[in-house]
């Protein structure tokens, strides 16, 4: 009887020992995973440069901006749509509004959304700032300035394939029909599209098919900017 309440004894005391053990190694990680993940919105405006510009925000309210008005907030899920004569400018802050992460000019016939616009809740975070754009179709131009610590994750959508940006510099992005067309005029790209990776570089375009082969990366001299 003594030699089982002794070993019931240690039994408790190992399983106490692991689980304090545990404990001290879980809570930790908990708490900085909790720090890596918590966001909070980048400060989205978008501004009318010509014509009217449709404004669709996630909550399924829309409005119309004039060029010449009051530049408007744009939140995750929302949506910018304009027609063949108009154009629009985003400019994507901090939540501060005292630095820019990136400014898109919108041409005409262009239908995209913001699926995503997060920078780090905490400063003490490794995590970059995000920005996703679906493009349904048109055309955008996409400038980024470079940030220092905390650089941008832009994913843009199309409906052949993903690119993902994440250096400094512009970029052109064209949908029409079952074709889009990427052109890096300065900095690089990854893309993804029916035939795998590739990386596209300064001064070169890839053309995405619907169905079939990629485009290789070409010169991109004479893509319109």
């Amino acid at each position: 009887m003594a030699d089982r309440r002794q070993r019931l004894a240690w039994a408790v005391v190992f399983t106490s020992f692991i689980s304090f053990a545990a404990l001290v190694v879980l809570i930790p990680l908990s708490i900085n995973a909790a720090i890596q993940n918590a966001v909070r919105p980048l400060a989205v405006r978008v501004q009318a440069n010509e014509g009217t510009v449709g404004i669709q925000q996630s909550d399924n309210g829309t409005s119309a901006l004039f060029a010449g008005a009051e530049p408007q907030e744009l939140d995750a899920g929302g949506a910018i749509l304009t027609n063949a004569t108009d154009t629009a400018l985003i400019q994507v802050f901090t939540p501060d509004e005292k630095q820019v992460v990136a400014r898109i000019q919108v041409y005409g016939n262009t239908n995209v959304e913001m699926a995503e616009g997060s920078t780090p809740r905490f400063g003490v975070s490794s995590a970059e700032n995000r920005l996703a754009l679906d493009l349904s179709s048109g055309r955008l131009l996409v400038s980024v300035p470079s940030l220092g610590e905390r650089p941008l994750n832009l994913h843009l959508t199309v409906p052949q394939g993903e690119i993902t940006i994440q250096e400094p510099g512009q970029y052109s992005i064209t949908t029409v029909n079952a074709e889009s067309q990427f052109s890096v005029l300065e900095g690089q790209a990854d893309v993804d599209g029916n035939e795998g990776s590739l990386v596209v570089v300064t001064d070169e375009r890839v053309v995405l098919p619907a169905e079939g082969s990629r485009g290789g990366a070409a010169g991109a001299a004479g893509y319109g900017a």
